[in-house]
């Protein structure tokens, strides 16, 4: 996928986190379509961050946020 393509869904995201979309924007999507919840994901993402570091653990959630919503404009989350 390239830089591109990924801008489409960058709203409200800072230039630190365009860095990460792509790795996380889909993991999130599979998540929920194999049926995870908002919850799971945002306890996974709570667990991760212990690893990988406060900043990038804040840069995941900034960008899971706005996979959730596009999510849950879609219809494939509950709002």
């Amino acid at each position: 996928m390239t830089g591109e393509a990924c801008r489409t869904y960058q709203v409200g995201l800072n230039p630190r986190d365009e860095k990460i979309l792509p790795e996380s924007y889909f993991p999130v999507r599979g998540a929920v379509n194999n049926g995870a919840s908002e919850i799971e994901i945002r306890e996974t993402l709570l667990q991760t961050a212990v690893y990988c570091g406060a900043p990038t653990g804040m840069a995941s959630f900034r960008v899971a946020d706005a996979t959730i919503q596009q999510l849950k404009e879609e219809g494939k989350l509950p709002k």
